[in-house]
């Protein structure tokens, strides 16, 4: 049974206390990640709908995936307080007293309830160090039930019955329900490691890939290393090392881990390798030092997007935003036809959502004083189709947009 959410509470002192116990190496078996299924729209038959907010100060909840939280059909937002409505904007509640001031950080639906992190701070270059305050909680959709599960959480993923997360530069493990029970699987402070720091984590229905770098910032943050471990926190190998290299694991796909590198004169590279750390292939090398944003597969296709300076330029028109693709293994890298809808003085951002895709452009008005934005949408494979399904003639704001039930909804605040 979860703890009822109270600093006093003897649990979480225990969970505290005890928790990470490496030497007991618990049994961790995952299942195969099951596909996310998403809403599709059949071309020339959707409608566009807006939702107003009430308050220029409201916000969306975002999910772990980065996508708007929906939970057991309902879709949350900050309105100004939490608030729970039906995709379609109808059925609006405030959700009861005690939970209506989080803003569901990282939320996850899980079998009947909503995990969240309950505040949220800004960490510049550096994971925020235990004692910040920042829990792991869960709640019933209608925000009754309120539990407190972990303590000092920064982030975590569920899998099955297991919660993975991280707490200042530790990573752990603990079983849903046995919160007073958690295991240690990394943490940077080992007598061998004391100076290591826990960057980013993987999780694989085998394997946990993450990355450690050596200090807090300065030239040390690029000695880094990148290992592959048990999902018990065992058998701990070395994939990748070096001392002005950062490395970062990103995902997993048809048996390939694809991780990034970085460099202060080079920028990102994408590569991957078999996930026995053998056969690495560099699948994304630019021409120029850029900032990889985004990247999303389909049909076999790994998209991505990034933006770079030409410096030979004034700087108001030396920015250049690409939205580029290549197959899997690195050939056939080639401009998609979504380039034509960036350019100087603009920015793009592509949502794929099953099997059409949306891009919102960010231009600037009046000298820069005022954004005007739009949103476009198309077929996957056919995006010279593009229609566009939002202006906000710089007086309205587009806060997220999603699919229900094959119509695109859009959440807007006015500024008028």
């Amino acid at each position: 049974m979860g703890c009822q959410y109270s600093p006093s509470s003897e649990i979480i002192q225990n969970a505290n206390k005890d928790q990470g116990n490496k030497n007991e190496e618990p049994n961790i078996t995952l299942e195969e990640p099951k596909k996310i299924i998403e809403h599709e729209i059949d071309w020339g038959n959707f409608k566009v709908h807006s939702i107003y907010l009430s308050s220029i100060y409201s916000t969306i909840v975002y999910g772990s995936d980065g996508n708007p939280f929906i939970a057991d059909g309902w879709i949350y937002v900050k309105d100004t307080l939490l608030t729970r409505m039906r995709p379609d904007g109808t059925e609006k509640e405030l959700l009861p007293a005690d939970v209506n001031k989080f803003g569901l950080y990282n939320a996850v639906y899980h079998n009947g309830w909503i995990y969240f992190i309950d505040e949220k701070y800004m960490y510049l270059d550096v994971m925020p160090p235990p004692g910040t305050n920042e829990h792991l909680l869960r709640m019933r959709p209608d925000g009754t039930n309120l539990q407190e599960c972990v303590r000092d959480v920064f982030g975590f993923e569920i899998h099955g019955e297991w919660v993975f997360f991280q707490s200042g530069y530790t990573l752990s493990a603990v079983k849903i329900e046995e919160w007073a029970n958690s295991y240690l699987l990394y943490k940077s402070n080992d007598e061998k490691q004391d100076t290591w720091l826990l960057r980013t984590w993987v999780i694989h229905n085998k394997y946990i890939f993450y990355s450690i770098n050596e200090t807090l910032g300065g030239a040390g943050q690029y000695n880094s290393k990148m290992y592959r471990m048990n999902l018990n926190g065992t058998n701990n190998i070395l994939l990748m090392k070096n001392s002005s290299i950062v490395y970062d694991p990103r995902f997993i796909n048809d048996g390939y881990l694809y991780f990034s590198s970085y460099q202060s004169d080079v920028g990102d590279i994408i590569y991957r390798m078999d996930l026995d750390g053998t056969n690495i292939k560099t699948i994304i090398k630019p021409n120029h030092y850029i900032l990889l944003r985004r990247l999303f597969i389909r049909e076999n296709w790994l998209y991505y997007e990034y933006s770079w300076r030409d410096n030979s330029k004034p700087y108001s028109q030396s920015l250049n935003e690409s939205i580029r693709k290549v197959r899997l293994d690195g050939t056939d890298d080639m401009k998609t036809s979504w380039s034509v809808f960036g350019g100087t003085s603009e920015n793009v951002t592509i949502w794929p959502k099953g099997n059409i895709v949306i891009w919102q452009i960010t231009s600037w008005v009046t000298s820069g004083k005022v954004t005007r934005q739009y949103l476009y949408i198309a077929p996957m494979n056919k995006t010279e189709d593009a229609v566009q399904i939002f202006d906000g003639l710089g007086w309205e704001s587009l806060m997220s947009h999603y699919i229900w039930n094959g119509n695109v909804y859009i959440l807007i605040k006015s500024w008028r």
